[in-house]
């Protein structure tokens, strides 16, 4: 159910990424544009970076959710830093410039959105299971 619950979360944050993209930008007209792009970089981006932070989480012991909370944005983060700015350089040649600040920032807001989405979907599906076996 741990991937199944990354894919689901890829699908629902590209979607909430590009419709916030497109508002941001007052047009639809690229909606689909953003779509395609976003799309990718959660499904192969967020998912293995995801499956890998949880494997990190694991190693620590947590006396709290919240600072197991505190630490699932730290790595999100900085897995929406390398991972979006990885894609940049690697998609357009460009070396480190302004541009890449700016996808730091998109990879920042993506991968919390994508971690939020995951424990909504989280608590979804586990809802659902439950609901199932009776």
């Amino acid at each position: 159910m741990d991937v199944l619950e990354k894919l689901i979360a890829a699908i629902v944050s590209s979607l909430l990424f590009s419709v916030g993209l497109s508002i941001l930008n007052n047009t639809m007209v690229y909606f689909r544009v953003y779509l395609m792009f976003s799309f990718f970089i959660f499904l192969i981006g967020g998912v293995i970076f995801s499956m890998l932070a949880e494997h990190l989480l694991e190693k620590f012991e947590f006396k709290t959710q919240i600072s197991k909370y505190f630490l699932s944005l730290i790595f999100y983060s900085a897995g929406g830093i390398l991972v979006n700015v990885f894609l940049y350089i690697l998609i357009f040649n460009e070396g480190f410039g302004l541009e890449s600040l700016y996808m730091m920032l998109l990879g920042i807001v993506a991968a919390l959105l994508f971690l939020h989405v995951m424990f909504i979907t989280r608590k979804a599906l586990n809802i659902l299971v439950k609901r199932i076996s009776y």
